[in-house]
């Protein structure tokens, strides 16, 4: 029997697990007790709900929002909230005395004077689109992409220079291409929400199905409803019927061959939040070598501790902890605001709630 919903309680175990393993651990040690902010990204070119994009001439923002007389108000404690966030990072670091991970993973921006570390759904797509607008525009293109964090390849950072005291007795890692005046940021999620984005996006757009296949839909599916009692013969076929299915989704009007009603890989077609759970598991240390970001920590993905990030705002905080961001970043001009959280829509989706 294929499961098409359940309950939190099924995977409450599950998500313990994928914590302890470190899957959110940087989103634990920057949490706050604020959790007044409803609003956060606003979609930029594309759907994906976030604020900063590009605006010029007659589309800069004049009039004060609502949200910006928020931030005013509340500024002096954000600023607060966001300083001790990054104190208890140093002070975790210290005090667990995490490994050096050797990962890079971060973003050269010299053009905005910042230093970005990509959190795969922590609004990183809307960011990757930002930097591509301003920096490269119509000649942006990776393997017949525009929008491709594969665009941004060459500000990765990956020559480092033997760390040094930068700012007062600070030993972080230093590289010989990042200008010294960069601020360091990232944006971080909770890790239930970030894999409600991960679900919810196959649950309501088929097309990702067949765009996220290789990378943990196919796997997620077959690893959590194969059945043992089944003969070679049988499992062939509903795999052969998998395949055809999905691989069809890439056209624009998908016409399905017939298939079993009974086949369990496609009764959905899609992961279910404990199928995914279980993948994540089992292949954090082995997909790509431990290299996806899709499902490494933070912690690891950004190597926190060694690169040492200025800010780190969380996408629940947002737009206030946003503003807050875009400010000391000098991105002020390209905000926008929204009434809807990204987190709020992730985890009201059915199988969030159920």
């Amino acid at each position: 029997m294929v499961r098409s919903s359940c309950s939190l309680k099924m995977i409450v175990p599950q998500l313990a697990a994928v914590l302890i393993l470190g899957y959110g651990c940087i989103y634990l040690y920057c949490s706050s007790d604020s959790s007044d902010s409803q609003s956060t990204l606003q979609s930029g070119v594309r759907e994906y709900p976030s604020i900063p994009r590009p605006t010029s001439g007659d589309d800069k923002q004049t009039e004060i929002t609502k949200e910006e007389e928020q931030y005013i108000r509340d500024k002096p404690a954000i600023e607060k909230t966001i300083k001790a966030r990054m104190k208890r990072v140093v002070e975790v670091c210290k005090r667990l005395n995490y490994p050096t991970f050797n990962e890079y993973n971060t973003y050269n921006m010299a053009g905005h004077k910042v230093t970005w570390c990509p959190v795969f759904k922590a609004s990183s797509s809307t960011w990757r689109d930002f930097f591509i607008d301003t920096l490269y525009a119509s000649r942006a293109n990776y393997a017949g992409n525009h929008y491709h964090l594969g665009v941004l390849g060459d500000k990765v950072l990956t020559k480092k220079k033997q760390s040094s005291s930068r700012r007062g007795q600070s030993q972080r890692r230093t590289f010989s291409s990042e200008p010294e005046a960069n601020l360091r940021f990232t944006v971080v999620r909770h890790p239930f929400s970030r894999i409600i984005s991960h679900q919810r996006k196959v649950m309501n757009y088929p097309k990702q199905i067949y765009a996220q296949r290789g990378l943990w839909v196919e796997d997620a599916v077959l690893d959590g409803r194969t059945n043992s009692s089944w003969d070679l013969k049988l499992t062939q076929k509903y795999k052969d019927e998998y395949t055809s299915y999905v691989l069809e989704l890439k056209y624009p009007e998908p016409f399905h061959q017939p298939f079993s009603k009974e086949n369990p890989y496609l009764n959905p077609p899609y992961p279910t939040v404990p199928e995914l759970v279980d993948f994540i598991m089992k292949h954090r240390d082995k997909d790509d070598n431990g290299q996806n970001g899709h499902w490494r920590p933070t912690l690891e993905w950004c190597d926190i501790c060694q690169n040492e990030l200025d800010i780190i705002i969380q996408l629940e905080e947002e737009p206030m902890e946003l503003f807050y961001l875009l400010k000391h970043t000098g991105l002020w001009e390209h905000r926008q605001s929204s009434s809807k959280s990204t987190t709020l829509v992730a985890t009201s989706q059915p199988e969030g709630r159920r």
